[in-house]
C-alpha cells in the first residue's frame, strides 16, 4: 500500500465534496486503489481535510471497490451518501463481462434463466453495481497513460474523463484544473 494513493483519494474525496460532485470514480490500471480499502476508508473516516470541504460537518461517503463497500456515515438519517467513491480498475472491465457471460450460461444450462430472458436491459441490470455506481459523473485517471484500455465504454457514456499523471506540480492544482475543466462541460446526465 501506498501512502500517497491513501491521501490522494483523500484529496480527491475533498474537493468532489466541495465541487458537490455526488458520484467521483478514481481508475487506476494496476487496482492499487482497491487493495488499500481498508487504509482508504479508515483515512475517510477520521479526515479534518473532508470534514472541512464539507462546511465543517462529517459527510456520509460511500467508498467501493470491486466486492468491497464501506458506509461512512456521519449522520444516520440519510440513507444517500453525500458523495459516492469507486475505486475502478481494469477488473471492472472485460473481465466482469466475461465473468457475466460464465454466469449467465450457468443459469441457462441448469434452467433457472430462459435464453429469451437475456436482453440488453438484463445485461445492464447485471453489470451495473449493485450499490448503484452506473454513471458517474467524473472519473479520474491517476496514470500516465491517458487511456482506460478494457474498460466497457456504456458505463462511462456520460462521464468526464479527466486525467491526472505523475507530472502534475501538486494533486491539489490538478484537480482543480480538472474541477474547472468539469464545470464547463455543458451536457450532464439528468441536468
Amino acid at each position: 500500500m501506498l501512502a500517497g494513493e491513501v491521501d490522494d483519494v483523500e484529496v480527491l474525496c475533498a474537493w468532489g465534496l466541495l465541487a458537490k460532485i455526488s458520484h467521483m470514480s478514481i481508475y487506476t490500471r494496476d487496482g492499487s486503489l482497491s487493495r488499500s480499502f481498508d487504509s482508504i476508508a479508515g483515512r475517510l473516516r477520521n479526515s479534518k481535510m473532508v470534514a472541512r470541504a464539507f462546511d465543517g460537518r462529517t459527510p456520509n461517503i460511500c467508498l467501493e471497490a470491486k466486492s468491497q463497500v464501506e458506509h461512512i456515515c456521519a449522520h444516520s438519517d440519510s440513507s444517500q451518501p453525500d458523495i459516492h467513491i469507486c475505486l475502478w480498475s481494469r477488473d471492472h472491465g472485460y473481465p466482469s463481462i466475461a465473468k457475466l457471460a460464465q454466469e449467465l450460461a450457468r443459469e441457462v444450462q441448469s434452467g433457472a434463466l430462459s435464453p429469451t430472458a437475456i436482453t440488453e436491459a438484463c445485461v445492464a441490470t447485471r453489470l451495473q453495481d449493485s450499490r448503484g455506481c452506473k454513471h458517474p459523473e467524473l472519473v479520474l485517471l491517476l496514470d500516465d497513460l491517458p487511456c482506460m484500455s478494457e474498460f466497457p465504454p456504456w458505463q462511462l457514456q456520460n462521464s468526464e474523463l479527466v486525467q491526472i499523471g505523475s507530472g502534475e506540480r501538486s494533486l491539489g492544482d490538478a484537480v482543480f484544473r480538472a474541477l474547472v475543466r468539469f464545470a464547463k462541460i455543458e451536457m450532464r446526465w439528468g441536468k
